[in-house]
């Protein structure tokens, strides 16, 4: 089981990677956002960046699951459960940064501007969940 366990965590550390290129290469490229000759040559880096981190938070619920499951019977403790409130709020702004960004590719300017604004969320509950993870299983 061993062996299976750190497959897992391995999985669960790269879905971890995917998701922070996803948060850093947006930052990257938003200055750029403002140029109009970018913009469009913009728009397939950041639907990948979004395709990375959409599939970077499912791989992190998959193993995350997986591990809690297999690993530690699904007792953990209290830092853990913080951690997962955390997940989810950054699963449901990843959901809706998705949806904002659907708009967008279909002609809708605000949600491209409201993807700028909720995106250093993402960010914020992604530490939190860092931070909280470390605590839980150091």
């Amino acid at each position: 089981m061993l062996i299976v366990t750190d497959i897992l965590l391995i999985l669960h550390f790269l879905s971890l990677a995917a998701g922070f290129v996803s948060m850093f290469g947006n930052i990257a490229i938003a200055p750029m956002n403002s140029n109009p000759n970018a913009v469009g040559a913009l728009r397939g880096v950041r639907s990948g960046f979004l395709r990375v981190g959409s599939y970077g938070v499912a791989g992190l619920w998959i193993t995350g699951l997986l591990l809690l499951w297999l690993k530690y019977s699904f007792q953990a403790p209290w830092q853990f459960w913080v951690k997962m409130l955390a997940v989810i709020v950054l699963s449901g702004i990843v959901g809706y940064v998705n949806m904002l960004a659907a708009k967008a590719r279909a002609g809708d300017a605000s949600a491209g501007e409201q993807i700028g604004k909720i995106g250093p969320l993402a960010g914020i509950f992604a530490l939190i969940a860092v931070i909280f993870a470390v605590l839980a299983f150091h």
